[in-house]
């Protein structure tokens, strides 16, 4: 990974026509890009398509970035709104979820999740079943309730971080994250209903 340095010197030789300092910016951040873009698309071809598309969308504006901040701060921003608009974009996914909800999955949306999240709560072990969980629920929310609860809960960003991200205010993150929370634990009493999940004490 390249210094704040490294960064504003390739950006400086871009904007004066130097193309291939931009591929050095591509090939410092690109690592980064695909982390977050693998957050919400598990398609190998798709992700790609979402980088190349991430990276057309940083090198044509450019000239709007400010020097004053990490680039790779900007580029993440980038990346999480063009992610954000690709699952605007796929509404549908939401109505054909991939996978049922198990009884762990309930339990881990109670005891981690929501009704008694703490900072410090998470280990290497929860998280992964808690990235795994959102894989689940997240196609069952709106694109702005996933991109706030996967950013907030699983990332570990806080609501100022969040806010810089999706370029939303914060109070609109923590209203979005309120609602994106109690859409979910909704989400659970419907699919429990359905049978998808099953309940200790009156749950089968």
């Amino acid at each position: 990974m390249g210094t704040y340095a490294d960064d504003i010197a390739f950006v400086k030789k871009t904007l004066a026509g130097d193309r291939e300092a931009f591929d050095q910016l591509v090939r410092i951040h690109s690592q980064r890009v695909f982390q977050i873009i693998y957050r919400f698309f598990k398609d190998k071809l798709m992700v790609e398509d979402i980088a190349q598309e991430v990276f057309l969308k940083a090198y044509t504006s450019l000239n709007t970035y400010s020097q004053e901040a990490a680039f790779g701060s900007w580029l993440a921003s980038i990346t999480v709104r063009t992610c954000y608009g690709q699952l605007k974009k796929e509404k549908q996914l939401r109505d054909n979820p991939k996978s049922s909800f198990s009884y762990e999955d309930a339990a881990l949306l109670d005891n981690f999740c929501f009704d008694h999240y703490a900072p410090g709560y998470s280990s290497p072990e929860k998280t992964v079943m808690l990235r795994d969980f959102m894989d689940k629920v997240m196609h069952r929310l709106s694109p702005k309730e996933a991109m706030v609860l996967l950013l907030t809960e699983v990332e570990g960003k806080t609501v100022r971080e969040v806010a810089q991200l999706m370029g939303l205010s914060r109070i609109n993150v923590k209203v979005s994250n309120f609602r994106a929370r109690k859409h979910a634990l909704q989400i659970i009493r419907t699919l429990s209903q359905q049978g998808y999940v099953k309940k200790r004490n009156g749950y089968e």
